[in-house]
């Protein structure tokens, strides 16, 4: 639609030129990535219109923002008038990286003229301006760009254009006449990765950037792509892959043409005897590519004065290649000197003549069962008979292993199997390709990693403390649970402080959300280990690149993230606030002083924010943050004392503020440990102490410590009138407060220094601690009384260190630690190979002086499998009531199977008891479980089926001393079951069963998730996903809800819906590879509710993923338990084999008949077709003299007979070849080749095509436009 708006223009507006601009944008769906920006504007006028504008002796159009071309030696006329009134000079001005000259130019009846040669220094592109200042205060200029032409360039060449997969390849690098040159070369998959056109700025060239890539939503070959953006679509065809039949070509012909209904046209199927995966290997030879990749050979800096040769070996990819080389170097030609700078880029081409792709969905969990869809391209210039192979050593497959299928030539074919991910982690999937025609063997083979995510519960354990030499050593005793799946175990040795606080420093510097808070939680851990790192020698090259990196990408994220009133809020385009600024201020102050450099301008808007947010009387609060200003007061105060250049208007605006921090203090009921700690560390040793409050600090801190066990921490006081939301908890307190205690006297302060650092250590866990306000309080503080620390550190050692697993005859680690030795203050030992099943002992022993810290942690991931038994057979008599059975075992008693629901599968009617109920939910099932369905015998003897059970619940581990509840999805599906109805009867009779309660209890926020649809999913079909979260206590600030995408579904963009009292809080999410996550500034009290959409690619069997709501600053954690989305269940024989569908499709009959009904050539294939599982796929594949096109038809009922009508005919004299491929659930497919139909065109119907959207080459496009058109629906609803 439209609008309209008014606007006035106000008395006080300069005369000239005004735009208006307007603009849309869009962000990706699921086809495209990246962003799309739309914008228009109008102009007019405001009183008298005045300009500057110039030409030249170059062909500019005297534009705003004109550029010309030129070469070294020109000499630029310009010649200009301006009608600008003004009592200030005009002036030209040349740029390039800065200003280089400004003059002024004589203006004689509004014109000038100026002539400028142009010299090597301006090269490759400099910039005129020309500008003077109105009587009214505008400025007017305008702008002309110069670039100046090279004769100069690198040059890239290789030995072939088109390789294959694999070849070593040789790339020659020339530089111009033999000059010295800087050379980074990149070598970049071209279908992966769709780079940004070549900026011919001197910016490019001279200064130092990463050359930006836009990265595509789709892969090398799937969705979002259309068939001629692969290069090889058309090789060897005379265009865009279409194939003609050559003039004397044999063509089928029937003597009645005029009859355009052909019935029964006669069949082929495919059949043949197949070889197995191993045998197709070994007969055609064929080469596995395995090294699949989206980039190779990166070079950054190469420096040649000749030609060079490079020799490496290609990737397996297929495809094409971009190499570019950006080059720099300073030659000295006719002209002089020339800063010379290029970016030269080729393409060459990897390419087989008949190979397989497939991509694999992510992520992928263990139990899942997976699709695996293979895509066949034939470029023989025959149509083939090809056999398609899978290899999944560790895992499954439900299906046939090996398939035939029909290929034609220049057409891409697609296969699909059905995997079934029964082991976890790293696995390998290969698919198979061979046929052999003309005497001629092809094949190809494509192997893919897939990492699969174990379904089981992950247990954390870690024990730490000191260990002195004067006790010798110390025992500890281990054992691997018999349920384990996984583990790993570590013990770190520590004799510096400093490096117990970065253990595993990688952890520490990146957290997955991108709110301010969280950058700034990166950046400032980052940034100070950095420098303790540089201090102590342990900074290598390789180190010091990735972290100043990573400190310069922080920091420039930082500085975007700042808004137009000079403060920050938690994003880009929110709120300001005063506790976000006040963060970023005392970080961007901390990060100065190690040494980097920081925007002034950005830190100084950032304090004036501040600054222009103090309340008269001195303080600040954190608006709904917290209601306790002292705290608020005391936190500013220690960002803004912590800057290096204090203003007098700074200087003021402390001085007000530590006299309301006073007051505050004095009067008594906001005093708390985290505002004395804050005041304390910011006032310390500079012009604002005030020694008598702050020896009245330091009690206070003293006298609240808390003690457990051999350590001491400080926490806000729960019964003070001010606690809502104070800010501060244990770990961010305790340090701030044992900083404080250092910085007073360390010495005599010593021992509760040393308790409390005992607290911070412990709390200590892989990735930091329990959140980031945590994690970078904990490692300023500790950075802090590191370098305090005088005499008698906390932790320091001198001798030796041995380390015995298992009573090995000598030690397995044996460590010389003394002062005379340079050796590391963090030693990580890995025990994963010294440990074996059940009980472990690891025995550490001192022989020196001092004492250490050390750390054992252990991994393990636990998995449940019980066991569950049906009878295969049961015997009864006619008439008799019976029971059914379900009998659970192995189950351990730590992990039950919670809220489990048990369900007969297609009970027959003549077996139904009216009084019984085939769906049973049970809220706990243990170790000896019995269940019971009553049922009813007919009175006809003989044998029956019974489906099965269906069997869908959770295990849950309960031992949660240490680790959060968590679930491990559980879902199963048992049959079938025999019923010999006969003479006899086996007398089956139910147990009593004790009455269990469910396990789930009362809690401050639970998490449920639903699902709208859970089985027969059909491609392209949306599921409505929905979060449902109780808070039954008071509001709680910074909350996370992360929900993981089940495999084989996409993230329907702009479907999310935020439900509860958030109309004053901004609700944010970000989408990655491992789901969608939520951000709660505040979650209120009561009922929320997420609601987004996922759209189904193509599920056989999945967990829909796990969802888990945490604090940022609380220690909660809730899990949501997972659902099942089923196309195929994961069914088991009552002996426990796995169910596998090994049978084909059958054709029982097919017809193809003209459509009477309309005017356009239409042809309707009918189709009879039978499967023991479900048809799940109808594809008819055809040809109208030329290019292969096909029809999908998707269908998930239980039927046998199915129509196509194909409209996207020409209404032309010609051949129409057709075949069909008939696909059941689990991905067998059966191959009908039909014979051709010749179509006579009727000489008056004009030639039209119908709106059905057919897939022109890729087998893929009639999946594409159900996804389109649903995505349509949605929108119009």
């Amino acid at each position: 639609g439209s609008k309209t708006y008014n606007f006035l223009i106000p008395d006080s507006s300069p005369e000239g030129k005004y735009y208006i601009y307007s603009y849309v944008y869009s962000r990706s769906n699921q086809f495209y990535g990246g962003f799309n920006y739309h914008s228009a504007h109008e102009s007019f006028i405001v009183g008298s219109f005045q300009s500057i504008s110039i030409v030249t002796n170059f062909s500019n159009t005297g534009t705003y923002y004109d550029s010309i071309l030129v070469h070294i030696g020109d000499v630029i006329e310009i010649n200009g008038t301006s009608n600008v009134t003004s009592n200030l000079q005009h002036y030209i001005e040349i740029y390039k990286r800065g200003l280089l000259f400004s003059v002024p130019l004589e203006i004689i009846n509004n014109k000038f003229s100026y002539l400028l040669p142009v010299i090597p220094e301006y090269a490759p592109d400099f910039t005129i301006i020309i500008y003077t200042i109105s009587d009214s205060g505008k400025l007017y200029e305008t702008f002309l760009t110069v670039h100046i032409e090279y004769i100069y360039s690198l040059n890239l060449s290789t030995d072939k254009e088109i390789y294959e997969p694999g070849d070593l390849i040789t790339l020659t690098i020339t530089p111009p006449e033999n000059t010295t040159s800087v050379v980074a070369l990149s070598f970049i998959d071209s279908a992966v990765l769709d780079v940004e056109p070549e900026d011919d700025s001197e910016l490019a060239y001279f200064t130092e950037r990463s050359y930006s890539t836009y990265i595509s939503s789709g892969s090398s070959w799937g969705f979002g792509f259309s068939a001629e953006s692969y290069w090889w679509f058309g090789f060897g065809r005379l265009s865009g892959g279409i194939y003609y039949l050559e003039i004397n070509e044999p063509v089928p012909y029937f003597e009645d043409y005029y009859a355009l209904t052909v019935e029964d046209f006669g069949r082929t199927d495919l059949k043949s005897d197949s070889f197995s995966f191993d045998e197709l290997i070994s007969n055609f030879e064929t080469k596995v590519r395995k090294n699949i990749s989206e980039s190779a050979n990166w070079m950054p800096k190469l420096i040649i004065s000749e030609p060079m040769e490079i020799n490496f070996q290609l990737p397996d990819n297929i495809g094409e290649w971009t190499i570019r080389a950006v080059v720099n170097n300073i030659f000295e030609g006719s002209n002089g000197f020339i800063l010379w700078g290029d970016v030269v880029t080729k393409q060459i081409k990897t390419f087989l003549p008949f190979f397989i792709e497939f991509e694999i969905a992510e992520p992928v969990f263990q139990d899942d069962i997976l699709s695996v869809k293979g895509y066949i391209y034939n470029y023989i210039g025959t149509d083939v008979k090809a056999t398609v192979a899978i290899s999944a050593p560790e895992l499954i497959i439900l299906n046939k292993d090996v398939q035939e299928l029909y290929v034609p030539d220049g057409f891409v074919s697609e296969v699909e199997f059905s995997v079934y991910c029964i082991k976890p982690f790293s696995q390998n999937i290969t698919l198979l390709i061979a046929t052999e025609t003309g005497g001629i063997k092809y094949s190809d083979a494509k192997q893919l990693t897939v990492y699969i995510k174990p379904n089981g519960i992950e247990i954390v354990n870690r024990t730490i403390g000191f260990l002195n030499a004067t006790d010798g050593s110390l025992l500890l005793n281990y054992t691997i649970d018999p349920l384990a799946i996984y583990h790993r175990e570590t013990l770190a040795l520590y004799t510096d402080l400093m490096d117990i606080s970065i253990d595993s420093w990688q952890s520490l510097i990146g957290y997955p959300y991108g709110c301010i808070e969280q950058t700034i939680s990166k950046v400032l851990p980052t940034a100070l280990i950095y420098n303790y790192l540089n201090q102590t020698g342990q900074l290598t090259n390789n180190l010091e690149q990735e972290m100043t990196l990573m400190i310069l990408e922080g920091l420039s994220r930082i500085y975007n993230f700042q808004h137009s009133d000079g403060g920050w809020g938690w994003w880009r385009d929110d709120a300001s606030k005063i506790l976000m600024t006040s963060i970023v201020i005392s970080a961007l102050n901390q990060i100065k002083r190690v040494g980097f450099q920081i925007n002034s301008y950005k830190l100084d808007k950032g304090i004036d924010y501040l600054i222009a947010h103090q309340h008269p009387n001195g303080a600040w609060d954190f608006q709904e943050y917290s209601s306790n200003t002292l705290e608020a007061t005391a936190f500013i105060l220690k960002a803004l004392i912590s800057s290096n250049n204090i203003t007098s208007q700074m200087n003021t605006t402390i001085n007000k503020a530590i006299g309301e921090f006073t007051s505050l203090w004095n009067a008594g009921d906001m005093q708390s440990t985290y505002g004395a700690s804050l005041f304390y560390i910011a006032t310390s040793g500079n012009i604002y102490e005030n020694i008598t409050l702050n020896n009245a600090l330091i009690q206070y801190i003293k006298d609240n410590k808390e003690a457990e066990e051999n350590t001491i921490f400080w926490e806000s006081d729960t019964n003070s009138i001010w606690y809502w939301r104070k800010l501060g908890n244990k770990v961010e307190i305790t340090s701030y407060a044992t900083w404080a205690l250092a910085l007073d006297d360390y010495i005599n302060n010593y021992a509760l220094i040393q308790k409390a650092v005992r607290f911070l250590l412990k709390q200590r866990n892989r990735w930091g601690w329990g959140s980031t306000a945590d994690t970078s309080a904990a490692i300023a503080a500790l950075t802090a009384i590191n370098g305090i620390m005088t005499g008698g550190g906390i932790i320091d050692f001198n001798g030796t260190i041995s380390v015995t697993v298992n009573n090995h005859i000598s030690p397995q680690y044996l460590l010389n630690i003394t002062e005379f030795n340079n050796h590391p203050n963090e030693i990580l030992l890995n025990l994963y190979d010294l440990i074996t099943e059940n009980t472990n002992t690891i025995n550490i022993t001192l022989d020196g002086f001092g004492k250490i810290w050390y750390i054992f942690e252990s991994v393990q991931i636990l998995r449940s499998s019980p066991k569950i038994d049906v009878p295969e057979i049961i015997e009864v008599s006619k008439n008799e009531q019976f029971y059914f059975h379900v009998e659970f075992s192995m189950i351990d008693e730590r992990m039950p199977l919670v809220d489990t629901t048990l369900s007969l599968l297609n009970v027959p009617q003549n077996f139904f008891d009216p009084a019984a109920n085939y769906t049973i939910f049970n809220p706990i099932i243990v170790n000896g479980s019995k269940l019971y369905f009553p049922l009813i015998a007919p009175n006809i003897e003989g044998d029956y089926f019974l489906e099965g059970v269906s069997i869908l619940g959770y295990i849950q581990y309960n031992d949660t001393s240490s680790n959060p509840s968590r679930f491990q999805p559980f879902q199963r599906t048992i049959g079938p079951t025999i019923i010999r109805v006969g003479a006899q009867s086996q007398s089956l009779f139910p147990l009593i069963e004790p009455v269990n309660d469910s396990v789930s209890g009362q809690q401050i926020i639970s998490l449920i998730k639903e699902i709208s649809k859970q089985n027969f999913l059909i491609s392209g079909e949306l599921i409505n996903i929905t979060l449902k979260i109780t808070n039954n206590g008071e509001s709680r600030q910074f909350y996370v809800v992360e929900d993981e995408q089940p495999t084989g579904t996409v993230f329907v963009l702009d479907s999310v819906e935020i439900l509860g009292n958030y109309n004053d809080t901004e609700v944010t999410y970000n989408i990655d590879s491992s789901g969608i996550h939520f951000f709660f500034p505040i979650l209120t009290t009561g009922f929320t509710e997420i609601r987004y959409q996922i759209q189904v690619e193509n599920i056989k069997n999945a967990y829909s993923g796990q969802c888990n709501i945490w604090g940022m600053y609380d220690d909660i954690f809730v899990s949501g338990k997972s659902i099942v989305l089923e196309n195929i269940p994961r069914k088991y024989f009552a002996n426990d084999l796995v169910y596998q569908d090994l049978l084909q499709p059958s054709i029982l009959n097919a017809s193809v008949k003209q459509s009477l009904k309309t005017p356009n050539i239409e042809l309707q294939i009918n189709i009879q077709a039978t499967d023991n599982n479900i048809i799940n796929k109808i594809r008819v594949v055809f040809s109208q003299n030329s290019g292969w096109r096909a029809q999908t038809l998707y269908s998930l009922k239980e039927q046998d007979n199915f129509s196509i009508v194909i409209t996207d005919l020409k209404n032309i004299n010609s051949i129409v070849a057709l075949f069909i491929e008939v696909s059941d659930i689990y991905g067998n497919t059966a191959t009908m080749i039909l014979m051709p139909v010749r179509i006579i065109a009727y000489e008056l119907i004009p030639y039209l095509i119908v709106g059905v959207i057919v897939g022109f080459s890729l087998g893929i496009a009639s999946l594409s436009s159900i996804l389109y058109k649903k995505l349509e629906k949605k929108k119009k609803k």
